[in-house]
């Protein structure tokens, strides 16, 4: 089964599945490095955490010397973030290359997170909208149908501002799931950017 998926993709889908889940490692692994970095930098500075947001304190962190162990683990964090723009901007060109519409409408990074839940390009155009508002909420879907609870409104739609800033969450992630289903339809048939399409999208969703 996994031999006869990866031969249904073609070899930009397949980068942009493979570069999807490095970054997201990527995530995690920042996270892991900031994490110690700022535990670390207390036992020296007990009191600049309370001082300082976040962002500032990383940044007085990234200014200073410490123990040599310490500086590495700084010099690490600063590559870690630095492949994580490369690998973003390897993503956005990959899918604004195959998937004009779909990065359009749902960005480049959301776009290529569906298509790597999805399982392809080809698996995310024959889904209904309904499956793709839920799309990656798999485990709150299923915890909703054990308790008999409402489901999930959506999924890692979420994210995007249009669902994500707005008090009609359900409706919004409704419409903006409908119109990612045709791009990706679009997409997968064409791959041309189709402009009266995304025009009439952006008439529709900013209504």
């Amino acid at each position: 089964y996994g031999i006869k998926l990866i031969d249904s993709m073609d070899r930009n889908e397949l980068l942009i599945i493979e570069a999807w889940k490095f970054l997201k490692d990527l995530e995690k692994f920042s996270n892991v490095y900031k994490m110690h970095m700022l535990d670390w930098h207390h036992i020296y500075e007990p009191f600049t955490r309370y001082r300082l947001d976040e962002r500032a304190l990383i940044k007085d962190i990234m200014e200073k010397r410490f123990d040599s162990v310490f500086d590495a683990v700084k010099r690490n964090y600063s590559s870690i973030g630095e492949l994580q723009e490369s690998v973003e901007s390897f993503i956005r060109s990959k899918m604004e290359e195959c998937c004009p519409n779909l990065t359009s409408i749902a960005g480049p990074l959301l776009g290529a997170e569906l298509i790597s839940i999805a399982g392809g390009l080809k698996n995310l155009a024959m889904m209904p909208g309904s499956r793709i508002q839920i799309l990656g909420a798999g485990k709150a879907f299923f915890i909703s149908k054990k308790k008999s609870v409402p489901g999930p409104k959506h999924g890692v739609i979420f994210k995007h501002p249009l669902v994500h800033n707005s008090r009609e969450r359900g409706r919004n992630a409704r419409s903006l799931a409908c119109r990612i289903a045709i791009a990706a339809r679009i997409d997968y048939f064409s791959r041309q950017k189709n402009m009266e399409f995304l025009e009439n999208s952006k008439k529709m969703l900013s209504e």
